[in-house]
């Protein structure tokens, strides 16, 4: 923030810095002063106002430290919303991020992940290295009751896929605990004799990369040749029934 003295007065200079906005301009003047408010990343249209200034008094200072303050909470308040992450779209790919190959060797060969030169001394894979077609991924908490009521169905939809011959091993579930620790997510695999991998997002950077979704929360993925892939299903909240979900899934996949 710049002061512009209009009869030689001192010139009073206050910085203001905001990760968010590119350009904002706004303009105040009164008898003695014209101040002027710039950051180069925001573009607004220029807002006049008289303010009655009394210089060198604490009022003046008061008012200013006020409005400095009110200022850089109302910033941080839009640049937050405005950075925020939006939810895995439809269409669209998920964000960069790997998960850490299980340790348990058929956890390991269900993924598929037990062949192949790419993740030969690799300690870490990404989805669409999994060997499926299609991929469903629960984002889960296991303290979450929406969570856990929802498990016994989860089940049952990995129990129909693997009962099927036509979908076995076409279609792979897995699930990773928000702010779960390998300790929270092996207690939720037991309680609720989950079939199928369970990872780790114990410092939650996965889900702030996934918008910080609520959950259960699921994305189903088609997987292409080469290693491409693109989402088909995202959606917040239990699936329905077990056997319509699944129908849905082979209907936006198109596998047979």
């Amino acid at each position: 923030m710049k002061l512009f003295p209009r009869e030689k007065q001192p010139l009073l200079i206050f910085k203001i810095q905001s990760p968010l906005l590119n350009k904002i301009s706004t303009t105040f003047s009164s008898q003695k002063y014209q101040a002027e408010i710039v950051n180069s990343n925001y573009d607004v249209n220029h807002v006049k106002q008289t303010l009655f200034l009394r210089r060198g008094g604490r009022i003046m200072k008061r008012f200013w430290s006020f409005y400095l303050l009110w200022l850089a909470l109302f910033l941080t308040i839009v640049g937050g919303r405005a950075l925020a992450v939006s939810p895995p779209q439809v269409g669209g790919v998920l964000p960069e991020f790997e998960l850490a190959v299980p340790k348990d060797a058929a956890e390991k060969n269900y993924l598929g992940l037990t062949r192949g030169l790419p993740l030969f001394g690799k300690e870490t894979f990404k989805i669409q290295q999994i060997k499926a077609d299609v991929v469903i991924l629960e984002i889960f908490s296991m303290y979450c009751p929406h969570c856990q009521a929802e498990a016994p169905k989860v089940n049952d939809l990995y129990a129909k896929i693997n009962n099927t011959p036509s979908l076995r091993g076409k279609i792979k579930i897995i699930g990773i605990g928000i702010g779960n620790n390998v300790y929270e997510v092996g207690t939720f695999k037991k309680k609720y004799k989950i079939p199928f991998p369970l990872f780790t997002d114990e410092d939650f950077s996965l889900h702030k990369k996934f918008g910080e979704v609520r959950t259960p929360y699921f994305i189903v993925i088609r997987n292409y040749p080469k290693g491409s892939y693109r989402i088909v299903y995202s959606q917040l909240g239990a699936f329905g029934e077990v056997d319509q979900f699944l129908s849905q899934v082979i209907k936006l996949t198109g596998i047979k």
